[in-house]
């Protein structure tokens, strides 16, 4: 049987990873934001990526929190449900984040 520090570990590592690529996303999104000039772009332009924008910021402070509770379970071996459940909060926003690039990618062509 898989024990509880196995799951901890396995998502603790997976939470760091998950939160590089999202700052690598974040950064492209932040890129692709600030090449609009200033003058001469409207809003209705630029809303889909700030909404983007703080998709990716959102999920990427959910997946730090996961970090924080993954590192606190590790430390103290009292929150394992807290972990698994924001663990699977950030996996199912992953999909909606996804969507909202795809959209901004294919509405550009």
């Amino acid at each position: 049987m898989v024990e509880d520090k196995e799951i901890v570990l396995a998502i603790f590592s997976s939470s760091f990873a998950i939160a590089g690529l999202l700052l690598v996303f974040a950064g492209f999104l932040f890129s692709a934001y600030s090449s609009f000039p200033v003058a001469g772009t409207t809003e209705e332009t630029l809303r889909p990526y700030k909404e983007a924008i703080w998709g990716a910021m959102l999920v990427l402070v959910l997946d730090t929190l996961v970090v924080a509770a993954a590192l606190s379970w590790l430390l103290t071996e009292q929150t394992f449900w807290l972990v698994i459940s924001l663990f699977a909060l950030v996996v199912l926003s992953l999909p909606f984040l996804a969507g909202r690039a795809a959209f901004l990618v294919l509405r550009r062509r």
